[in-house]
């Protein structure tokens, strides 16, 4: 008497949508068991779980229990109970019960491995158990959209600082929920962020298991879920749920928020990204950890700053030291590099750029470049097809596949990103650099064009205490 497993798997979705309860298959594969004369050795049943991956226990137990060889065959009511992803399918079937002499049978599909039809049967199903996977995903998508619509939370897990979660509605919770009116309130009276962090973190940090950061509070203030809206994918509709605060007030601490950031772009205490006031603004970044590097400004002299300096955005802030905050071993040690210093060692650097030209033109694109991209690209797609064939037909071993589709990918991926690079608006030819750098006088051209030409030319600039990277832009 043949000695098999049978394995179940419906997750809560799908037992409510199609009926696929556990009950149901157990009662099926055990008459086909009968019919069959087959002794079943033990039923593996993982209730709740998705069959995107292999993580289940039951599924664990009998993938251990297929390399011992304690049965002969797996038989499933449905192949997407195994599995809803071809490669975790392909990787059962073929390295798991193939490899043990363990046959595999599928009631609904009516697979039969042990002949060419049915492996090819078995591809192709498994193919559109993937494609259902995929239009699962797509429903639920639709289906937290059209929750948000109807002025529901989206998901448990995106219910906001302030609120519980009542069956999709966000209901105010009234230990939380007078904090972010009060921190409304403070900044809408005038206070900044950094001191309401401070009064936050001495006050204990109430329905927190953290300390308070700077940035969560922004976060609060500029999240209209707390005017009474629920936001989805970029989209507000309005909410079931009470806001705590009124639409006035939010609309007004948005005034409040542009007012001060425009004032301290005036004052020079900080550079915006839209609107760039120096030279390497947006551009600098921290070799040692490869955080931004901002613009810091002190000595104020009647109005005026004396001293610039650039920082990594990741160095311990002045008022978290202010409020105690032990240093983190995550924050970075990189120094503060001269503004003025900086800006002569990128200028030096484009000078010799320009002399690496040797006063030729350099080759132009030709629109043939795109053409020879896209066709490399065909070929590594067929490739892969190709390769994904032989597996399937036993022609070569897992490793081997694994290993050769891993460089394809990485190929792939290279070709990919080559061709992004020549649709980059941002981007200019060698010949486009060639003629912006012969008619510069970097040493008498006003800060502005300056300015204008270091971001038509450099990408990004990553900066050490002794060297200056720059990643230019052709």
């Amino acid at each position: 008497m043949k000695k098999v497993a049978i394995y179940c798997r419906v997750s809560t979705l799908e037992q409510a949508e199609h009926g696929y309860s556990i009950g149901e298959q157990v009662d099926k594969l055990k008459k086909y068991c009968d019919i069959h004369d087959y002794s079943i050795y033990k039923e593996y049943i993982d209730g709740g779980y998705s069959g995107a991956k292999l993580d289940r226990p039951a599924m664990q137990e009998m993938i251990n229990d297929s390399k011992k060889r304690k049965f002969e065959a797996v038989i499933v009511y449905k192949l997407d109970r195994l599995s809803r992803n071809l490669q975790n399918a392909l990787y059962l079937i073929k390295d798991v019960f193939k490899d043990n002499n363990i046959s595999f049978a599928s009631l609904n599909e009516n697979i039969d491995l042990s002949t060419a039809a049915g492996e090819l049967n078995f591809n192709m199903f498994a193919s559109f158990a993937e494609f259902e996977r995929a239009n699962i995903k797509d429903r639920m998508m639709m289906g937290a959209y059209a929750r948000a619509k109807s002025g529901k939370c989206a998901s448990p897990s995106r219910t906001p600082f302030g609120y519980d979660y009542d069956n999709g509605i966000l209901k105010k919770n009234v230990l939380t929920s007078p904090i972010v009116k009060d921190i409304f309130d403070k900044y809408q009276s005038g206070l900044s962020i950094a001191k309401i962090l401070i009064s936050l973190n001495e006050d204990g940090y109430v329905g927190k298991e953290k300390p308070w950061r700077s940035a969560g509070i922004f976060r609060i203030i500029r999240n209209k879920t707390y005017a009474g809206y629920i936001k989805y994918k970029g989209e507000h509709f309005v909410g079931l749920h009470d806001g705590i605060v009124s639409e006035k007030q939010f609309n007004e601490v948005q005034k409040q928020i542009e007012i001060r950031q425009n004032k301290s772009y005036r004052e020079g205490n900080a550079t915006r990204p839209f609107q760039s006031k120096y030279m390497l603004s947006g551009l600098v970044f921290c070799g040692t950890c490869g955080q931004k590097l901002a613009v810091i400004q002190y000595g104020k002299k009647d109005g005026i700053y004396t001293s610039k300096k650039y920082k990594c955005v990741g160095k311990q802030s002045y008022y978290k030291k202010m409020n105690g905050a032990s240093a983190s071993p995550n924050f970075c040690e990189s120094p503060n590099y001269d503004f003025d210093e900086l800006e002569k060692r990128v200028i030096t650097q484009i000078k010799k750029i320009s002399f690496k030209f040797n006063g030729a033109k350099n080759k132009t694109e030709t629109p043939s470049d795109n053409e020879l991209l896209k066709s490399e690209i065909e070929k590594i797609d067929s490739s892969l097809s190709k390769l994904v064939d032989l597996y399937i037909n036993d022609n070569i071993d897992l490793d081997i596949y694994e290993d050769r589709k891993q460089k394809l990918d990485d190929k792939l991926k290279k070709l990919k990103s080559a061709l992004n690079k020549k649709d980059d608006k941002n981007l200019i030819t060698q010949e486009e650099a060639y003629k912006m750098l012969k008619s510069s006088n970097l040493d008498s051209m006003p800060y502005d064009s300056k300015k204008t030409l270091v971001n038509k030319l450099i990408k990004k600039i990553d900066v050490l205490t002794d060297e200056v990277m720059i990643h230019l832009n052709f």
